[in-house]
């Protein structure tokens, strides 16, 4: 990790991040690409079924707002760098359903 940051030119991170989800260890026997190579899989609920955050209007996607706050403070402790968020945010439950009222 030392060596790495050592070679870390960046003067700043940017960051898009909508939501957050439990990483376990080990992937689907039906996962391909990336999710493979790294041998991890996701979840919106931990180990005793309890789901991360909220629901929002899109099923995969849930609200998670500590889950920026711990990757900014990561981030920060890490590599100490100034941090540019460029996108966050969740779309509200049913919002759908209201912008056809409009």
């Amino acid at each position: 990790r030392d060596r790495y940051q050592r070679r870390v030119r960046a003067d700043f991170f940017g960051i898009t991040h909508f939501t957050s989800f439990y990483i376990l260890n080990g992937s689907a026997s039906d996962a391909y690409g990336w999710v493979k190579d790294v041998n991890t899989s996701s979840s919106i609920t931990d180990k005793d079924g309890k789901f991360i955050g909220p629901i929002s209007d899109s099923d995969w996607r849930r609200i998670v707002p500590w889950g920026i706050r711990k990757l900014l403070i990561w981030i920060h402790q890490q590599y100490n760098r100034e941090i540019w968020t460029t996108g966050n945010g969740v779309d509200v439950y049913q919002e759908s359903c209201f912008l056809g009222n409009l």
